[in-house]
């Protein structure tokens, strides 16, 4: 399904608009039945403009978001299509010290968003096609495991803290992303010795002290 809708993004409008106004006009010279067809074309073709992402975006979470139960339409909040409050915590993490010494744990949906934005967000764990065939390739195949298993077991609020503590220190994770996709982890953070170091919205940044 999502590998049709994203032939909108891929589609050339302004050469498509351009050939159907032209068979518009043509058509409407030889005062043929085409020009209804043309029309009609190019009504249909205006009416996919929402779909491309110049205005709208298709949810408010994540492409992939099970959530979503289909397309939910909504107008962009900022020029990145992402949610604001996620874009101010973003901003807030560029003070900090980044790199792949000092990775970002978080939800799939947030680093589907703040991956784009700067260069050196490095996370624990992205798309299970992205992060660990490469690990794998080099030999590190359990560190994929554990890394996956941040992003999938400790996130959920399932993984006790005894358990989590050496995995967070061995992935380098300085940093952990609380949101509306991961469980309450407040607690658990501060036994862990992160610190609340920013929050907007639904998004908490916590920091490894």
């Amino acid at each position: 399904m999502w590998g049709y809708l994203r032939l909108f993004w891929l589609l050339p409008f302004p050469l498509l608009f351009g050939a159907l106004g032209a068979g518009v006009y043509a058509s409407f010279l030889r005062e043929g039945k085409g020009a209804t067809y043309s029309t009609i074309a190019m009504l249909g073709l205006l009416a996919l403009i929402p779909l491309c992402g110049t205005h709208y975006v298709w949810s408010r979470s994540d492409l992939y978001s099970a959530a979503d139960k289909g397309i939910v339409m909504y107008e962009v909040e900022n020029p990145y299509k992402i949610p604001q409050d996620l874009l101010r915590l973003a901003n807030k993490m560029q003070g900090l010290t980044l790199g792949p010494e000092h990775r970002i744990l978080a939800h799939l949906n947030e680093v589907t968003h703040l991956a784009p934005l700067v260069k050196d967000f490095d996370f624990v764990f992205a798309r299970d096609f992205q992060t660990p065939p490469p690990l794998i390739a080099l030999g590190r195949a359990e560190e994929a495991q554990r890394r996956e298993r941040l992003a999938a077991i400790f996130l959920d609020g399932n993984m006790k803290s005894i358990e989590a503590a050496p995995l967070l220190q061995s992935e380098l994770a300085s940093y952990v992303i609380v949101s509306p996709y991961t469980a309450d982890l407040s607690n658990q953070l501060l036994e862990l010795n992160y610190s609340l170091r920013f929050g907007s919205g639904p998004y908490e940044l916590w920091v490894r002290d």
